[in-house]
């Protein structure tokens, strides 16, 4: 706000002027941000936008209250001067002004990156609601689910969301049990907690007594359909693939592995990635 009235002051323009543009400035910033909520924040755009116009940055940070407190402060503050005017000397009243701007700037670098995660959580979740819908249509028709080790490490939200809403069955195969075993010990400390996450559904569906670990066929039955014991794709597919052929138990192959999806398709197994 210093900054317009310094160069409207320039431009000869007076006191209202400056407050009619900041206070329609504040309003349309507001109500942008209000109406277009941003799906990712970033830090330095909240503090720029709060030195730009005070509590906008909260508005972008979708901290609604925060931000109102902020600009209704702020703006009080300078009607107040304006058509009461005050006995205060020059630097406090500078203080007053500049004070808002920087508390409303500190406190978006403060909290930004918390909004920032709180947004992509809430972001995530929508997506796997999304795609949870697409494997509801097997479930009503009482099929489960055979995830590969790819959909277990990084569609957990899918499955947790399948585990809450119904009553789906998980078959896992003992290759896929061992493959996360391993990803466990991985160096990266990301793989081996998206392993132990992995691990943890595994465990909420077997609790639930809705988990069949399922043994890898043997070599002959592998090679009978087209399938190799040395390629862990195709043990993955061959456990799976027996269960539902010789066991006649009914699920869907779930893998976003494309490989993975065109040996299952040249075997007959029905799949979907999510």
């Amino acid at each position: 706000m210093i900054l317009l009235h310094f160069l409207l002051d320039k431009l000869g323009m007076g006191a209202h002027s400056v407050a009619i543009i900041y206070v329609l400035s504040a309003l349309l910033l507001s109500y942008y941000f209000y109406v277009n909520k941003p799906y990712s924040v970033n830090k330095s755009t909240s503090i720029w936008l709060n030195i730009l116009v005070v509590g906008s940055g909260q508005f972008y940070l979708r901290q609604y209250k925060i931000g109102l407190i902020f600009l209704i402060f702020h703006l009080g503050f300078y009607f107040s001067l304006m058509f009461i005017g005050t006995i205060l000397e020059d630097g406090v009243i500078m203080m007053l002004f500049v004070a808002p701007t920087v508390i409303s700037a500190v406190y978006s670098n403060l909290t930004s990156n918390r909004v920032r995660e709180r947004l992509h959580r809430n972001s995530m979740q929508e997506v796997a609601v999304r795609k949870y819908k697409l494997l509801v249509p097997y479930i009503e028709r009482g099929i489960g689910f055979a995830p590969d080790t790819n959909i277990l490490m990084h569609q957990a939200l899918t499955l947790i969301a399948a585990f809450y809403d119904s009553n789906v069955h998980l078959f896992i195969s003992k290759q896929v049990f061992k493959e996360l075993e391993g990803l466990k010990k991985n160096k990266l400390p990301s793989v081996r907690n998206h392993a132990q996450i992995a691990f943890d559904i595994i465990e909420l569906y077997q609790q639930e007594n809705r988990l069949d670990l399922l043994d890898i066929p043997s070599s002959t039955y592998l090679m009978r359909n087209n399938l190799t014991n040395s390629n862990s794709d195709d043990r993955i597919i061959g456990s799976y693939l027996y269960a539902l052929k010789e066991q006649r138990i009914p699920m869907l192959f779930l893998t976003n592995d494309k490989g993975a999806r065109i040996i299952a398709r040249n075997i007959g197994m029905p799949l979907q990635s999510v």
